[in-house]
């Protein structure tokens, strides 16, 4: 990359210096307007200061608080009632506009002279810096001044909002309060005006023209919230004062001081809001306040995770839910609860089941458990409903997919629900049965009290020795014993997580009991044993610790917190134990060796710390549980913006000029910079990168999941989605299964993994983590790989492979953002693609596949002939034993039954449909073949047939019997065309009967269907024992004779291609000499005899060996095969010439058969002929027959030939089951891996370029198996922190260049890679899955 690459183009400055004016004014658009246009705004910003001016000189004159709050009121009102005009007046012009839209029509004459009509714009837009108005008075110019609000409800709650914000700012800002606050008029009348400004700035926004904002969370606004984002700040600024006024003066339980330890704290909170309010313009400027929506989801999951003990969740929906019932939670606790020592124990074991409860994905069961089934039984009771086919037929595609309920997931559920309810009831027994073991501590006289006798709470009321008690006080045996218990096993559990992660040491040095094989019965019970300690052992031994801290805590103290705060902390820590035990063990394991270090010092100092002794166990656990959030943030932000740094000097290609400068400046200014990290920390927000360059601020805070839209919904879709869709439900499952070994070490909600294998790379990202479950998403990312992502993914390449292949001891990449983790088997596609230039080229290679072709042909003719029977073999085959009444009934029967239209015809799936026993059904078309036709023998509409003679004959077909076979072929996913509209079949009887009855019936039955046309033929009118007659005549490939085509059995009737085939003229007599001399009359025969064998012996036929044998011997049927099969070969190779085989696959060239795999034929008679009279033909036997043949010749090549026919059935068949043979870019080939096709492949030439412009020939197979996928973890503050820089360089700045800087590699950061995965419209991966739940796995 050129590092003369701009961060901003040129045209883009302009365009962002007055958007950040216009963000800083609150709306005001000064540059780029005419002059009337700019007045006309500065009135209207002007004017709701005016009457707040008004009504504040008003109410300093009232002396009595009534007096004042009607003050209030009145300009909260005056500000709503102006609100309310301006949307009046704005619906007015509309309606204006729209009437000269509809009623001035001029006429204007266009360049060609024609006279045009043309109606007024009222756009004032006319590009993105520049304002085009149409005067002061003009329509345009008042829609530019005061737009209409796109909702009716906007227009009367913005009003509202802005005078509820107007009259309590005046209340927050009246000048006796601030001057109490500061003590200086100099300083309160600055703090007035500059808070004033950013009412009257929020107000703008609202009311008019809302300004574009740095803090930018969606990219399209919803609903009109962007402009409630100003407003909804103050208010947040106005109530720390609301609540220390109503605190003090009127609090329910006596004040402030019955809450904190003095009103201190409330009035330093005060403070900093009146500061913040006057600051407010330049903080929105610098994008510090998140968007309302931002801000609600943002502080609702830090209050559900830090203070109530939650998680965050992957959608609103669910985020809602579970804040509303821990909400709940808490006001019951508060309302019966009560923290005194005889009613602690019943809390705590309440609490304990509650925080069981919500700690489970009570959400996810109920929708699997009830709603599916609820759906399931509206469906069927809309179905049950149904009396007409017609609707029935129409719900057939609804019921497919709406009527399949996953009921193995339901059964998983059930179970699930059960061991949940188990340990639900060990929990309970355990918490009340538990014996309360209270400490000791010593007496002034040297004697250990009980805690809670009388001569303990004696000692304890006497003067001056409450602190010294406390630091005397000593935990039970019980509270010592658990707290170690559960630093020890915090400690088994981290030892067990690192040495199976391949590195081990914060990923530096190579573990040495690493393993890649992970579906081992040791592993699987390790896993088993590991769940069960982490998700059910530490939480009953967190449980019993957290009991006896509270309840020493309930006694002991003589001041504590306020009752709610204690409730809370109650709350949290007896739920986060379930929600996230590896992070309770972690806290209380810090807890335990504060509090060892914190005594001994307090003994020595004689001093009691207000954290150690004024606030209880619970409270502590809270704040450690903050605490340790917030380091492990400072910790990541610190690497990331050491490693940016780092890096800007390092990568030479994209190296700035100034590199250097910003380097030194990081280092000069590092205590600024440390300070942005602590801050960013402490408030849960990313760290701004400056266009991704070392430039380091604070964003604005948003929710762990980061973009605003639902997961999985928003993905750019290409043709290689597929195979992301087919690998990503195998890895999620593989990915869970080693987190719940350990071997990803501890995952929380924002972790961030990738994984790489072959050209794939995907994304996953833990959304939402409980009590024995996680949900994950999943991204897949390009695979045409641009220059950029290119060098990313070749330096992953490069971390995998030293580590999983060259197994290096120490990770030479530690300091990359992407630590490897583990190495895991996922069942997926492998990739192989090959160069058959060479090979292919070879005329020993053509002569194979034009040979091979001639089999291929024949095995796809019968498999299309008896699925064309599939459907029609309910019949019942009659018996020829019946009277003459009954045959002549019979015979009326049949037709009947001629002229019948089938219901529910047949038609044909694709020709690379796999399973050939299952076919699902269609509508009939018009392009499809119509097998049944009414007519009669000599039928002069069957149009003139050419017929040539022959030349050299087969040997007599009677006499073939199976011998070696020396060549193969090779198959492709192909399905016979079933036949639509045929006559039901019907069996005449078997040919070995030689009775006169039976001669006599068939002669009846004959002459009953002389005027019916079969398809195929007739049936001749001959004694049964003249037409088992072996054939004196030998079978050739000339034409036959249409005239004389009679069968010597029903049966043969049925099995013979369409009579219309005789139809196909024939031009390339040449061709007979090489059809006979390549075509292998043992595989027609075995070809003949394995595939309608079955097919009879489904029909009820008995003696099926004895009827195959008269079947080939029908010389008229297998006439027909021979006139298929020759013009299905012209099809392909007609139009070329050659002495032999070799000769003519070679005139063709290795381009005929590659356009032939991809159904590109040459121009021949043939194939016009068929396209238009048999399309199916050519979909389900030609193209499958030509693929398979390529595939097969090159195998044959390649490994050597087939010994048998046998063996050539036995790769038929498999390649028919589990191999999908077509082109890359064609909708089968993603319906096959979306079917987990167990193979595939396709063929394709290429231009290689150059001075020689040879064309290259390529192969791709893709193999279903399991394959070792690599996983890494990547540094979760890093992708945040780019993701902000894109988030601003996009939605605020609009800079989308594709050559920008910040998009450009980065191989340590993998910026492009992270880029890319963002959310569109910022992002562009081409899948992004729904979030994927993994729960309790079977034990």
């Amino acid at each position: 990359m050129s590092t003369d690459v701009p961060l901003l183009n040129d045209y883009k400055r302009t365009f962002v210096r007055n958007r950040l004016l216009q963000t800083f004014t609150g709306g005001l658009r000064l540059t780029g307007c005419p002059w009337y246009g700019v007045v006309g705004q500065i009135v209207l910003f002007i004017i709701p200061s005016v009457a707040i001016s008004v009504f504040y000189i008003f109410r300093d004159w009232q002396h009595s608080g009534w007096g004042r709050a009607i003050a209030y009121v009145i300009c909260g009102t005056a500000i709503f009632l102006y609100g309310i005009i301006l949307q009046a007046l704005a619906h007015f012009i509309e309606k204006r506009a729209e009437a000269a839209r509809g009623n001035a029509v001029s006429e204007v004459v266009d360049p060609l002279g024609q006279t045009q009509s043309s109606r007024p714009k009222f756009d004032f837009m006319e590009d993105e810096d520049r304002v085009v108005l149409d005067g002061c008075c003009g329509l345009a110019c008042w829609k530019f001044l005061i737009p209409k609000k796109k909702y009716r409800f906007n227009i009367f709650f913005h009003p509202l909002l802005g005078g509820l914000t107007t009259g309590l700012g005046l209340y927050f800002l009246r000048l006796g309060n601030v001057q109490d606050i500061f003590e200086g008029t100099h300083r309160s009348v600055l703090i007035i005006i500059f808070g004033w400004f950013a009412i009257v700035n929020a107000l703008y926004g609202l009311l008019t023209n809302p300004p574009p904002e740095i803090a930018t969370f969606r990219a399209l606004e919803i609903y009109e919230i962007g402009c409630l984002s100003r407003p909804f700040h103050v208010l947040f600024l106005i109530l720390p004062q609301i609540i220390l006024d109503y605190l003090v003066e009127n609090g329910p339980f006596g004040g402030i001081d019955r809450y904190w330890y003095g009103s201190e704290p409330w009035i330093g909170l005060n403070y900093v809001s009146h500061i913040m309010l006057a600051a407010m313009p330049l903080l929105w400027f610098l994008g510090l306040f998140p968007n309302v929506e931002a801000f609600i989801f943002w502080f609702g999951e830090q209050l559900e995770i830090f203070v109530l003990g939650g998680s965050a969740s992957y959608n609103p929906l669910r985020f809602s839910i579970y804040l509303s019932l821990s909400v709940i939670q808490f006001g019951l606790f508060f309302a019966f609860g009560a923290l005194e020592p005889g009613s602690i124990a019943s809390l705590v074991t309440i609490a304990g089941v509650c925080g069981y409860i919500l700690s489970l994905d009570l959400v996810g069961i109920l929708d699997r458990l009830f709603l599916k089934l609820w759906r399931k039984s509206k469906v069927d009771t809309h179905l049950n409903s149904s009396q007409h086919r017609y609707h029935v037929s129409r719900s057939k595609t609804s019921r497919k997919h709406s009527n399949k309920v996953p009921f193995s997931k339901i059964a998983q559920t059930v179970k699930e629900f059960f061991i949940h309810l188990i340990f639900l009831t060990i929990t309970i027994a355990i918490l009340i049965w538990y014996p309360y073991q209270p400490y000791q501590q010593q007496s002034s006289e040297g004697e250990f009290l009980e805690t809670g006798s009388p001569a303990s709470n004696e000692t304890k009321s006497g003067n001056g020795t409450t602190s010294q008690l406390r630091i005397n006080r000593t935990f039970s045996v019980h509270v010592v014993v658990l707290g170690w218990i559960c630093v020890g096993l915090y400690l088994f559990l981290k030892i067990t997580n690192e040495i199976q992660k391949v590195y081990s040491l914060f990923g530096c040095v190579r573990s040495p009991c690493y393993s890649s094989q992970v579906d081992t019965l040791p592993n699987m019970v390790w896993i088993c044993f590991r769940s069960l300690i982490i998700h059910f052992g530490s939480p009953i031994l967190l449980s019993c610790y957290v009991k006896n801290l509270v309840l020493e805590d309930s006694i002991l103290f003589l001041d504590p917190l306020p009752k709610w705060f204690e409730i809370l902390a109650l709350i949290r820590i007896m739920r986060w134990i379930w929600q996230n035990s590896e992070a309770a063990l972690i806290e209380v394991g810090m807890l335990n060796l504060f509090l060892l270090i914190n005594y001994p010092l307090a003994q020595q100092s004689g001093s009691v710390g207000f954290f150690v002794n004024e606030l209880s166990r619970g409270v502590q656990l809270l704040a450690f549980g903050f605490l340790r959030d917030r380091i492990k943030q400072f910790v990541e932000k610190l690497y990331f913006v050491i490693s940016l740094t780092v890096s800007s000097l390092e990568d030479r290609a994209s190296k700035r000029s100034y590199a250097g400068c910003l380097f030194q400046l990081n280092i000069l200014f590092f205590p600024v910079v440390l300070g942005f990290i602590l801050i960013s920390s402490l408030i849960s927000a990313p760290l701004l990168a400056s266009f991704t360059l070392p430039i380091f601020f604070i964003a604005f805070p948003r929710p762990i999941k980061f973009w605003p839209g639902p997961i999985g919904s928003q993905a750019n879709c290409s043709e290689d989605s597929v195979y992301y869709q087919q690998m990503i439900p195998s890895l999620i499952p593989a990915v869970h299964r080693a987190n719940r070994a350990g071997r990803l070490g501890v995952l929380h909600v924002g972790s961030y993994l990738i994984v790489r294998h072959e050209d794939r790379l995907v994304w996953i990202q833990v959304l939402e983590k409980g009590n024995n479950y996680f949900y994950y998403g999943a991204k897949g990312m390009e695979l045409q790989e641009t220059s950029c992502h290119s060098l990313e993914a070749t330096r992953l390449d490069d971390i995998f492979l030293d580590t999983f292949e060259k197994q290096a001891s120490m990770n030479r990449f530690m300091f990359h953002t992407v630590t490897p983790l583990v190495s895991l088997p996922v069942l997926m596609y492998s990739d192989t693609r090959n160069v058959l230039t060479g090979i292919i080229e070879s005329q020993d290679t053509l002569g194979l596949i034009c040979k091979t072709y001639l089999q291929t042909l024949v095995w796809y003719l019968f498999k299309w002939i008896i699925k064309a029977k599939h459907k029609k073999s309910c019949i019942v085959p009659m018996q020829i034993t019946q009277s003459s009444e009954e045959i002549d009934t019979t015979a009326d029967h049949v037709i009947q039954l001629a002229q019948l239209q089938d219901p529910d015809p047949i038609s044909s799936d694709s020709v690379n449909e796999i399973d050939l026993d299952e076919w699902p059904s269609s509508e009939s078309t018009t392009e499809q073949l119509q097998w049944a036709q009414t007519t009669t023998m000599g039928n002069p509409n069957l149009g003139p047939r050419i017929s040539t003679p022959g030349s050299t004959i087969f040997d007599q077909m009677s006499d073939i019997v199976d011998g070696d076979y020396e060549s193969g072929v090779e198959d492709v996913h192909g399905k016979s065309l079933p036949r639509n509209k045929l006559l039901p079949p019907i069996n005449i009887g078997h040919s070995s009967a030689t009775n006169v009855q039976r001669t006599d019936s068939l002669d009846s039955l004959s002459k009953k269907l002389d005027n019916i046309y079969l398809p195929g033929g007739v049936l001749e009118k001959t004694p049964q024992a003249q037409r088992r007659e072996p054939l004196t005549k030998e079978l050739t490939f000339a034409s036959p004779k249409p005239d004389q085509r009679t069968f010597k059995t029903f049966m043969a009737s049925r099995l013979a291609p369409d009579l219309h085939w005789l139809n196909l003229p024939e031009f390339f007599n040449t061709h007979e000499e090489i059809l006979e001399n390549n075509f292998s009359r043992e595989w027609f025969v075995f070809a003949f005899k394995r595939t309608f064998k079955t097919f009879l012996e489904n029909q009820g036929h008995h003696d099926t060996d004895q009827e195959l044998e008269d079947l080939l011997v029908d010389e008229d049927l297998t006439d027909m095969y021979r006139k298929v099969i020759k013009d299905a070969f012209l099809t392909v190779y007609g139009p070329y010439s050659g002495r032999n085989a070799n000769a003519l696959a070679a005139s063709g060239g290795p381009a005929l058969p590659v356009n032939a795999f991809g159904s590109v034929f040459p121009t021949s008679v043939q194939l016009d002929w068929i396209r238009n009279e048999t399309p199916a033909f050519l979909d389900q036997v030609i193209i499958p027959s030509i693929r398979s043949a390529f595939k097969l010749a090159m195998d044959q090549v390649l490994l050597g030939f087939f010994s048998s026919m046998e063996e050539l059935e036995e790769n038929l068949i498999e390649l028919d089951e589990k191999w999908y043979l077509g082109l890359e870019d064609e909708p089968e080939w993603k319906k096959a891996v979306a079917r987990q096709v167990p193979n595939l492949f396709s063929v394709s030439a290429v231009e290689a370029g150059g001075r020689t412009s040879r064309t290259l020939y390529r192969s791709h197979m893709l193999s279903l198996r399991e394959c070792e996928v690599n996983v890494g973890r990547l540094n979760p503050e890093v992708v945040k922190g780019l993701w902000a820089s894109l988030n601003l360089e996009l939605l605020y700045l609009t800079n989308d260049d594709d050559e920008r800087y910040s998009i450009q590699a980065e191989e340590r950061l993998l910026r492009n890679l992270t880029v890319q995965v963002a959310d569109p419209p910022l992002g562009y991966t081409i899948h992004s899955s729904a979030a994927i739940r993994q729960g309790i796995e079977p034990l």
